[in-house]
């Protein structure tokens, strides 16, 4: 769908900046900002000042996949360009109307992803080789947490599902699918989480005893 590129611009020299123009890339393909129109902040920006900017221009993310986006400013005279940069990669999942759901990852990671909100993820989609988990539940490829060992110290990560119509079941939708948990005693666990607001708000699903 259109969606518009909203981003915070930061001033770190040591005198205001104005007629600032700015680029985009995604996936390291530039957009074509229009310049002066779009691509230039013509407002006046302080020493250690933020202003929020949008670009006028929309962007179909709609094919699923994973997306970087790339912002950068591109004054001439700045001779400090390790700060001229921002990225943030962004995932666009396919929602799955089509009922019953099998996914086994032989073709490719079937369009789940980790969450951005994520702590020291080890989460990764291959073949698993390590000593606790060395095949998959069928076939040769799977999600685990490190493909080839234990999962990460103080590790708090999600793995996301692609989105599910179920607006037409007369039935509540039932989950299966196959798991290896090798938890330490410290309080480790895993559980599922559902959304029905696109991510905004998380639930557990079942009972901790169940």
């Amino acid at each position: 769908s259109a969606t518009l590129i909203e981003f915070d611009i930061f001033n770190f020299g040591g005198i205001p900046q104005t007629l600032t123009p700015m680029g985009v890339s995604i996936n390291g393909i530039p957009q074509g900002i229009n310049q002066p129109q779009d691509g230039v902040f013509t407002g006046v920006l302080g020493t250690d000042s933020t202003f929020t900017f949008k670009f006028d221009r929309t962007f179909d993310f709609s094919e699923p996949g994973e997306y970087t986006i790339t912002v950068y400013t591109q004054l001439e005279e700045d001779s400090v360009l390790d700060n001229d940069t921002t990225s943030i990669t962004i995932f666009s999942a396919p929602t799955i109307s089509e009922l019953p759901y099998q996914e086994g990852f032989e073709e490719d990671n079937g369009f789940w992803s980790v969450d951005a909100s994520s702590q020291n993820s080890s989460w990764a989609y291959g073949e698993p080789t390590g000593l606790t988990i060395d095949q998959a539940a069928s076939g040769d490829f799977a999600w685990v947490t490190n493909l080839e060992g234990n999962h990460e110290n103080d590790e708090r990560s999600f793995l996301v599902s692609p989105c599910f119509d179920f607006s037409g079941l007369t039935e509540d939708p039932v989950l299966q699918f196959a798991i290896f948990l090798n938890l330490s005693a410290f309080g480790a666990q895993a559980f599922v989480e559902t959304s029905t607001d696109g991510g905004e708000t998380w639930a557990k699903l079942g009972t901790d005893d169940s």
